[in-house]
């Protein structure tokens, strides 16, 4: 318990310790104080990506502020690896990074600091930093044209990406001599601050010169010196052209300090003159030259820009052809400055405070507040509220504690943002109890902790009592204090080991300067009572005292007081409480001072007893004393402060004004206690004296002003403090601060003060009169309120006039007065000097051209007034004489008046005129603009604003108006084929106006406008005629005759005739055809366009004449049977006219497309079914339904040429009876019209119910021993069901022997009867059961049991028809004793010699394995023994696939091909259906399923032009047979024409473009589908690539050329038949000619070729490539040599061709998988590196796949070679083919791989046809970027492709080789590289086997459970394993057939086959990717 209570105390005294360091340092957070930031970046910071930047941020504050960074939006900002940093001193630091890590929501962002500490937060300004990244850019300068004698401009050109960041430095001229920016220049060449360089008084010497400007990037530090050079144009021109402003920019705004540019360079004959006035509330007033002001030329260059300088500029320019007149804005930025006040203040809770934002800076700000980085919002019921002008001043109601911290005003314009910063303090509030502790009843052991918050300002601090008493003084009471963060302050007492004595009542006071406040709770421990000693206790004498008995102990029943043996109380003033409470009411010190004892007692009666001495203590009293009043300076008095009444000892002090005097000087009696002020103040004169201990007093030998004050005596002694105030007042006479002086100013001075200032006491009123007259005296009262703004008296006593006027001359007096003495008074005279001024600053004035003008000009002001004459541009010296001039001058009382004469006025005498005035005062000037007027110039640039059909709208530009308003313009106009009349049209325009509208005009219509301009003084002459055609409008009326012709059930014919000519409003360029289902009448019409044959002519320009319209169209593709409304309507280059009427017509019938719906069949018997089904739908009937047919054929015997049956009804069920039992059907139901039968519902197979069987189809019985007898049979011919048993029946013939029944199951054919007895005879019969019931009975055979057995045979003789490849047994089953020997003989009796294939079972039976066709025939087995013989024969056919279609093609068209065929041997089974093979030379496989019915089929929808190979394939139910000899057909038609018709009609050659008629180009019979253009400048080797890819249209414009230079062209056309290149030498026009020609001068001719051995870059790659193939070709030939061969020819030929079947169904799978891989077009070569990896897996693509990216090529051959989607395309290779007949191309076709269906190859450019080993393959680019290639031992898919080149059994030949330049050359004959968005990676069969036909439809479920397991050998021999594992198809994909894989082996895989001892064959096709 000791080590405890010593642990517990050493604690104790720790946290002791911490919290007296925390209660002292109470004054550091009283003085704490909020952060401000110091440094923060500036509001934009820019750098460069590669050099990075570091931003600084720091703040002082107490305690030491952080520093935090924010983004825009307040999330904090974090620090980003290799990208953005923090640093630990608040810094942000940016890292370079490079262009690739550039992220916009980093580099390109706002950031803010923010810095903070425990008194608050505050926020920096928002910072916008940008990363600029480094890039290159080019700068631009272009030629100016520049009129004589007038400035030349040249301006860099920056591109607009780095445009804010670029500066112009200097410029270059010729190279050599450098021309730097500067603000004034007088020379030939100004660099304005700008950029822009001037060019002075531009000669045509300055033509020849060439000028460069040279830029700094100002972030990255790049210069940059522009690419061209630039030049003036100089033009000189005769007659006068009034000057015209080039450009109308105002200038960008100017920071404050830096040069702002005006710039109104206008071009004029003669060199226009400049004047520049600045636009005032007032009027204008001249701009003229200064130290910061420079004009020249149109230049207004303000350096040192100031705020007052902004406004709005207006430039005149002028010369003797005209004026003109810009107004420009010029805005000037100011830096932003906020001042916050206060910046720190102190407020007492509850009462109101406002913080005052002063902002200045231009433009102005926006102002925000925020409390600790928060936003303030204004809300109405809010306490905080913004008010005051733009929310300048924050008022805040009612000051609480949440409202001390750090405020901050924001002011934010557009180009930057500053903040400042205050604090708000809390002042002086009361403690405030925020927790107390509880009454608490306890035990003595255990620890108790009582504990109190309070809160208040200042601090407060706790003291804490027990029973109103210090706590004692051990180490179980430890005492604790300390202040939160917030302020408030926590205190607790922690007991340790209660003890009874511990109880009492505990008082804590918190207590400040402002008040104290307390709370008290009783500590209750058990125990007897205790009553603690007490000690003394001193009571003031007059107040109340209060004493509580310091009990402890619970429960105590009673506390009582006693005083010197009596019971309390013993009178009124006494009040004991039941507590234990002692209170004494106005003490007294005789009656009250003495011993009193406390008493506590229990209810057991044990009790305590304790003294305490109650001394009684008297408070000083103050007698008073006062200052005696009206003391004056210079006298002396005193004051004495005596305590009259107290105990001492005493201590006086002496405070003035609330501050303590000090009295160090005189003698203190007592002790010097503290006052309740801080500070000592010394005042001289002043004199403290301590006259006894209880006196003192203040002496003042000379008062003075300064010792005006309160002046306090403070007496305390040991129980109390008191104080006494008395005032001295020292009164004061006026006297002068600043005496009023005689004043000089000038009229209309902005402001002056007569300064009047007086000082006294009390403060001097000070009052201005002025004199009435000229004389000192009648003065008058100013009184201050009135005339505020011109007239007023300042609140220090000056006169304030607002502006000096002439008026205010005349005497003032100032007389300052405060009733001490006489006062002080001063007469003063101001004088009011006029200087020299216009009262109007401007005015225009106008003369008749040849009259006399007289310019007048009066000048106010004092004499002696000079008056001067000036004219802009020139000077009128009084030197020079000049008769024309004539100055008069007269002075006048207040100034002079000047008269400038002109006679006979010219043009030239139009100007400014400058009347200047004069005098030592001051100058002004009056500006007199003469306009000297005639009639006005004519318009010039009369051009066309806007047209119509029917009108234009013309607009000018106006001319000199002869300095006379223009009253009207008139335009005059008339068509070609009319003459200038005085009656011509006309139309008036208002002078106001620059533009007119000429209305009721014809569309399409060529007219000519002239333009007057007219005045008071007459008319202009006519404008140049500008020549307008008006817009045309769309046709006026419909097609005529239009006739609409039924062609087929799809087609429609119409025909029409044009509209009447006099409606087409423009030439004709087409129809539209419009159709739609004439049932939706409410539906859009559908269009097709039919388009006329242009000429060419006009066509650029949009006005096309048309030779011959189409006027008929032909619509495809249109609903069966339907009625269609058709129209037509005409249209032009405006668009289309009005419909024609209405037709309504339906296409033709046709037989419905779709079959009747859900067809169901019914056995209703054995013999009869019962099909049911639904209509088709009605919008598939394509006519009128004429009824149904049923058509049905059995399944069980399939015959070639068997017909099925047909049942026709109208009805929607029919009965089919006299069926065979127990057969499956093939039923069908077919919708017919008139026009034929439909298509027939998909088989439905159905079979009819079981019956009875029929009889077994023979039976025999042979005696097998003397008991047994065995009995065999043969199944019935009929089962007609499902055989369940057979019942075998006998009996013992003779006597009525009872029927035995035996039940067998139904796989036995044969019953041993035993036990029977050898005399008798018995009778067989035998029948078959169904689960109808039993079946007829055979014939009975009766047969007696014997001893000898002859040999005989039980099995009977069979017909056996087996499919090839598989086993069978023929039985022989036998009796006989001895045991027979047995003998096989076959077709002529010859003996059957046993091998691997045939073998006799033990039984006798024939096995025979491996069955082929020559196996078929009869087979005899013959037994025998020495009692006889017996023999049975089998007829066994064998099977096989049929024979291959002789197969030919008879008819060829565009677009399809008809083949025949006749079929040959059928392999012993009837033919089912054929498979048509065909494709595309280079193209996919495509097949066709055929029907067996057929002998002919038309292969459709084929491209034009082309070679198409075909084969045909024919199945029966064994297989597919041998496909036939592939056959060659080629459908009609050809490449395009080698040439357009004519060059000179091809081409149509501009100044800086060409325009190809393409439509020239005949197509060669195959529709075109695109075009590929180049073009080069003549003389150069590089072709540049136009388009690959231009679609078919009429025209092609090829833009962008040279003027005057000569161009070759080189375009190639394409249809399906391959293509023909054309090549143009042309030489566009120059500028000055006309604007179209028809290229006459073309020259067609043939390309120069360049011999082979000669190009290098042709040469070397085919060298290297040489290399690569020989080296390939070995590796492969080494592999090859050590695999060993594959298989069977022969049995792979007869798998392969049942996998075909499947390749459509494959290819449509695929093509759903890959129909989203695509890629964009790009141009060859150049774009190869960009191609992207294709994210599927080699595993996943299979191997035979081309994909299919685009729909099936239409049949009008729309589908072209290069199709827009490239292509991953493969050939297959027949293996008795040579890879040159497989991969042989054609120069003439698309020289790539093409697609079979949809497909069209991408080209290359033209120039690089021959160039074949420059550029990798995509193949090769895609082996290079990490593919999976085809293959899963690391071959590239191009390798894989390219290896059969070398194969053993195929040389590389010529053909090979072009195969390998083919598969080198083409960059886009690939797979897309996107990946497919449909689906992940999938696993796709990578080796697809050869399977069976799944041939339900021909095939019945007991046929293929006959045919059993066909034993595919291919399958074995030439298929890689595969697990299928993740299949995406339901259906196996399959390669066609005929083909195999071409698995490249690694060397282990090598080694492997090697060593199985077995051969491979050659590979039988190959795949070229």
């Amino acid at each position: 318990m000791a080590c405890y209570l010593q642990r517990n105390t050493a604690l104790y005294a720790v946290f002791l310790f911490v919290i007296l360091v925390l209660v002292s340092g109470r004054g550091v957070i009283l003085d704490s104080q909020g952060p401000v930031l110091v440094t923060e970046p500036r509001s934009t910071v820019e750098f460069a990506n590669d050099s990075g930047t570091m931003m600084h941020c720091s703040a002082h504050g107490s305690p030491a502020p952080r520093i935090d960074w924010l983004m825009g939006d307040g999330a904090p900002v974090l620090p980003i690896p290799n990208i953005r940093e923090m640093l630990r001193n608040g810094s942000i630091y940016f890292l370079p990074f490079g262009a690739e890590s550039y992220r916009h929501d980093v580099h390109s962002a706002m950031y803010r600091c923010q810095a903070s500490n425990s008194v608050g937060r505050v926020l920096g300004r928002e910072i916008s930093v940008r990363a600029v990244v480094r890039q290159k850019y080019e700068v631009q300068v272009r030629d100016t044209y520049v009129l004589a004698g007038n400035t030349g401009v040249l301006r860099c050109e920056i591109p607009t990406f780095v445009k804010e960041y670029v500066a112009v430095t200097s410029w270059v001229q010729d190279s050599a001599f450098n021309i730097y920016p500067e603000p004034k220049n007088d020379g030939k060449y100004h660099m304005l601050p700008t950029g822009e360089l001037l060019i002075f008084a531009v000669s045509t010497a300055d033509a020849h010169s060439s000028y460069r400007c040279r830029t700094v990037h100002h972030v990255t530090g790049d210069t940059v010196e522009s690419s061209s050079y630039a030049r003036l144009v100089v033009t000189e021109h005769r007659n006068p052209v009034p000057p015209r402003f080039n450009e109308r920019v105002s200038p960008a705004p100017v920071r404050t300090g830096e040069t702002a540019v005006l710039s109104c360079i206008s071009q004029g004959i003669p060199p226009p003159n400049y004047l520049w006035f600045r636009e005032k509330g007032n009027g204008a007033e001249v701009v003229g030259n200064s130290e910061r002001v420079h004009a020249r030329a149109g230049v207004l260059v303000l350096q040192s820009a100031r705020t007052e300088d902004a406004g709005r500029y207006v430039c005149h320019a002028n010369n003797t052809a005209g004026s003109e007149r810009v107004e420009l804005e010029v805005f000037v930025i100011s830096s932003l400055s906020v001042h916050l006040t206060p910046q720190q203040i102190t407020v007492d809770l509850g009462k109101d405070t406002e913080f005052q934002c002063v902002v200045s800076g231009q433009p102005t700000p926006v102002i925000s507040w925020t409390k600790d980085g928060l936003p303030l919002r204004d809300t109405s019921s809010s306490r905080i509220r913004v008010v005051g002008h733009s929310g300048s001043t924050l008022h805040i109601t009612g000051v609480s504690r949440d409202d001390r911290g750090m405020y901050q005003c924001f002011a934010k314009n557009d180009y930057e943002m500053v903040q400042a910063t205050a604090e708000l303090r809390l002042g002086d509030a009361s403690p405030q109890l925020v927790y107390k502790f509880i009454e608490q009843t306890i035990q003595p052991g255990p620890s108790v902790s009582l504990k109190c918050i309070a809160a208040g300002n200042p601090t407060p601090h706790f003291t804490w009592t027990l029973d109103g008493f210090a706590l004692p003084q051990n180490d179980r009471f430890v005492i604790g204090q300390y202040v939160t963060v917030h302020g408030d302050v926590i205190s607790h007492v922690n007991v340790s080991a209660v003890r009874v004595e511990d109880g009492g009542e505990y008082r804590c006071t918190a207590s400040n300067r402002v008040s104290k406040v307390h709370h008290s709770a009783r500590l209750n421990i058990y125990g007897l009572p205790h009553v603690r000693p007490m000690g003394n206790y001193a009571a003031v004498a007059g107040e109340t005292t209060i004493i509580k008995c310091p009990v402890a102990g619970f429960p105590i029943s009673s506390i009582t007081w006693e005083k010197n043996g009596q019971l309390l109380p013993t009178s009124r003033r006494q009040e004991v409480s039941s507590n234990g409470t002692l209170v004494l009411h106005h003490v007294d010190s005789s009656t009250d001072r003495g011993a009193y004892t406390c008493t506590a007692k229990n209810k057991q009666g044990h009790a305590s007893s304790e003294t305490v001495i109650i001394e009684v203590k008297v408070p000083p009293r103050i007698a008073p004393f006062s200052f005696n009043k009206d003391l004056s300076e210079g006298v002396r008095t005193q004051v004495t402060c005596m305590i009259e009444k107290g105990d001492p000892p005493f201590t006086i002090t002496w405070l003035k004004n609330g501050e303590q005097i000090d009295a160090s000087g005189g003698a203190n009696f007592g002790s010097l206690g503290a006052s309740g002020s801080s500070r000592v103040i010394q005042s001289p004169g002043l004199r403290v004296t301590s006259i006894d201990a209880h006196s003192s007093t203040i002496v003042i030998e000379r008062v003075s002003a300064t010792h005006t004050g309160n002046y306090t005596c403070v007496a305390r002694n040991s129980v109390a403090e008191v104080s006494w105030m008395a005032e001295l007042v020292v009164s004061v006479p006026p006297r002068w601060v600043m005496e009023p002086q005689d004043v000089h100013a000038p009229e209309g001075m902005s402001r002056l003060e007569l300064h009047c200032h007086a000082d006294g006491f009390p403060k001097p009123a000070v009052t201005w009169r002025r004199a009435t007259g000229r004389r000192p005296w009648n003065y008058t009262d100013i009184v201050s309120h009135q005339h505020a703004q011109d007239l007023r008296i300042h609140s220090n006593g000056s006169l304030v006039f607002g502006r000096v006027q002439e008026n205010h001359e005349g005497f003032y007096v100032c007389e300052a007065v405060n009733g001490i003495g006489a006062g002080l008074s001063k007469v003063v005279y101001l004088t009011v000097n006029a200087p020299a001024h216009f009262l109007e600053k401007h005015r225009n004035q106008t003369a008749r051209l040849g009259s006399s003008a007289n310019l007048r000009c009066e000048a106010k002001g004092d004499h002696p007034l000079k008056i001067a004459w000036r004219k802009a541009g020139s000077s009128l010296e009084p030197t020079v004489p000049d008769y024309r001039y004539v100055v008069k001058e007269l002075n006048t009382t207040d100034g002079a008046v000047s008269v400038l004469g002109l006679v006979s006025t010219t043009r030239e005498d139009s100007g400014l005129y400058f009347c200047i005035a004069s005098n030592s005062y001051g100058r002004d000037e009056l500006t007199v603009q003469l306009y000297i007027q005639e009639p006005p110039d004519f318009p010039r640039n009369l051009h066309v604003i806007e047209k119509g059909s029917r009108y234009v709208k013309l607009g000018w530009t106006t001319s000199q108006d002869g300095n006379s308003p223009i009253t009207r313009y008139i335009i005059e106009y008339k068509t070609d084929a009319e003459v200038w009349h005085d009656h011509t049209f006309h139309t008036n325009i208002p002078g106001s106006q620059a533009f007119g509208h000429v209305n009721s005009l014809r569309p399409a219509v060529s007219y000519q406008f002239r333009l007057f301009a007219e005045n008071e003084l007459g008319r202009s002459q006519s404008s140049d005629v500008l020549e307008v055609t008006t817009e045309g409008e769309i046709p006026g009326g419909p097609p005529r005759n239009l006739k609409v012709d039924a062609v087929s059930s799809t087609e429609l014919r119409v025909i029409w005739d044009p509209p009447d000519h006099d409606l087409w409003n423009g030439e004709i360029l087409g129809y539209h055809v419009g159709y739609k289902e004439h049932r939706f009448a409410a539906e859009q019409y559908t269009y097709r366009t039919v388009e006329g044959r242009v000429s060419t002519a006009n066509v650029a320009l949009g006005l096309a004449r048309t030779s011959i319209p189409g006027r008929q169209c032909q619509l495809t593709d249109l609903k069966k049977f339907t009625r269609y409304s058709v129209v037509v309507q005409a249209y032009n280059a405006l668009g289309p006219g009005p419909l024609t009427s209405e037709i309504v017509i339906s296409t033709l019938e046709d037989v419905p497309s779709s079959p009747p719906q859900d067809v169901r069949c019914t056995a209703l018997s054995s013999q009869s079914l019962q099909v049911s089904w639904d209509p088709p739908p009605d919008s598939s009937l394509n006519g009128i339904l004429k009824g149904y047919k049923v058509i049905w054929e059995s399944m069980e015997n399939f015959v070639a040429n068997a017909k099925p049956e047909t049942k026709i009804t109208t009805a929607l069920t029919v009965v089919m009876h006299g069926l065979e039992r127990y057969t499956n059907y093939s039923v069908q139901a077919v919708a017919y019209t008139r026009a034929g039968d439909g298509v027939p519902s998909t088989p439905l197979y159905c079979l009819t119910e079981e019956d009875l069987p029929e009889k077994p189809a023979n039976v025999k019985a042979v005696a097998s021993s003397a008991t047994s007898i065995i009995v065999s049979w043969q199944p019935p011919l009929r089962a007609n069901g499902i055989i369940t048993s057979y019942n075998v029946h006998y009996r013992a013939v003779g006597t009525e022997g009872k029927w035995y029944r035996r039940t067998l199951a139904p796989q036995h054919t044969s019953y041993h009867a035993e036990n029977l007895h050898k005399p008798n005879q018995y009778e067989f019969v035998v029948a078959a059961v169904t689960s109808v019931g039993e079946g007829a009975h055979t014939a009975s055979i009766i047969l007696r049991p014997s001893a000898e057995v002859r040999a005989a045979i039980y099995s009977f003789g069979m017909v056996f028809v087996v499919p090839w490849k598989q086993d069978i047994t023929l039985p022989c089953q036998s009796v006989g004793k001895p045991e027979p020997s047995t003998t096989w003989k076959q077709r002529g009796g010859q003996l059957i010699k046993t091998s691997a294939k045939i073998a006799v079972q033990i039984d006798g039976s024939l096995r025979m394995s491996e069955l082929q066709r020559d196996d078929s025939g009869n087979y005899t087995c013959i037994v025998e023994n020495r009692h006889g013989s017996d023999q049975i024969t089998h007829r066994l056919t064998v099977q096989v696939p049929p024979a291959p279609p002789l197969l030919h093609a008879t008819i060829s068209t565009s677009n399809s091909i008809t083949v025949q065929w006749k079929q040959g041997d059928d392999g012993g089974a009837p033919i089912r259906g054929y498979v048509l093979q065909y494709k595309r030379e280079y193209g996919e496989w495509e097949e066709i399923k055929v029907s067996h019915k057929m002998s002919s089929y038309l292969l459709s929808q084929l491209w034009c032009g082309t070679k198409y190979r075909v084969y045909m394939t024919a199945f029966n139910r064994i297989g597919m047979g041998l496909r036939s000899d592939i056959i060659d057909a080629v459908t009609e038609g050809s490449k395009p024409d080698p040439s357009p018709a004519s060059g000179d009609k091809f081409i149509t050659v501009n100044v800086s473009w060409i325009t190809l008629h393409l439509h020239t180009w005949h197509n060669g019979g195959c529709p075109l589908l695109y075009f590929e253009l180049e073009y080069r400048r003549s003389g150069e080797d590089l072709w540049t690539l136009v388009s690959n890819n231009i679609e078919v249209q009429r025209t092609y414009t090829l833009n962008e050329l040279q003027p005057g230079t000569s161009y070759e062209i080189r375009i190639r056309a394409h249809n399906n038949a391959g293509s023909a290149v054309a090549e143009y030498r042309f030489t566009t026009l120059q500028p000055a000619g006309s604007s179209t020609m028809s290229a006459i001068d073309l020259d067609q001719f043939i390309p120069r070729h360049t011999p082979l051995y000669s190009d290098l870059k042709l040469i070397l790659p085919l060298v290297f490539s040489s290399f690569a193939i020989i080296a390939a070709a070995g590796a492969v030939f080494y592999c090859f040599r050590k695999r060993p061969f594959l298989g069977d020819v022969g049995s792979l030929r007869d798998a392969q061709t049942a996998a075909a079947l499947d390749n459509k169904q494959n290819m449509e799978q695929r093509e759903q998988y890959y129909a989203t891989v695509r890629k964009t077009l790009r141009s060859p070569i150049n774009e190869m590196a960009t191609l992207e990896r294709i994210p599927e897996y080699s595993e996943d693509i299979y191997p035979y796949a081309t994909f299919q990216l685009k729909e099936s090529v239409p049949a009008s051959g729309e589908s072209r070679c290069g199709s827009a989607a490239p292509l991953q395309t493969f050939v297959y290779h027949d293996p008795r083919l040579s890879t040159a007949d497989t991969l042989q191309l054609r120069e003439s076709d698309c020289n790539r791989y093409a697609k079979v269906r949809g497909g069209r190859s991408s080209s290359v450019p033209l120039h690089k046809m021959n160039k074949v080993g420059q550029g990798k393959s995509e193949s090769e680019e895609y082996d290079t970027l990490g593919s999976d290639s085809d293959t899963e031992v690391g071959t590239s898919s191009r390798t894989e492709s390219s290896n059969h080149l070398v194969d053993a059994r195929h040389p590389v030949t010529m053909a090979d080789s072009r195969v390998h330049n083919f598969l080198y050359h083409g960059p886009e004959s690939s797979t897309s590289t996107e990946p497919s968005p449909i689906f992940e990676r999938k696993s796709f069969p990578r080796r697809g086997r050869p399977k069976m036909l799944q041939l339900a439809r021909y095939t019945s479920e007991e046929a293929r459970a006959s045919l059993g397991s066909v034993a595919m050998s291919a399958g074995s021999k030439h298929q890689s394993s595969n697990d299928g594992s993740g299949s995406l198809f339901a259906t196996k994909l399959d390669p066609p057939s005929g083909f195999t894989d071409t698995l490249e082996l690694s060397e282990a895989e090598c080694d492997i086959d090697r060593g199985r001892g077995r051969h491979r064959i050659a590979r039988d096709f190959t795949i070229a990717v």
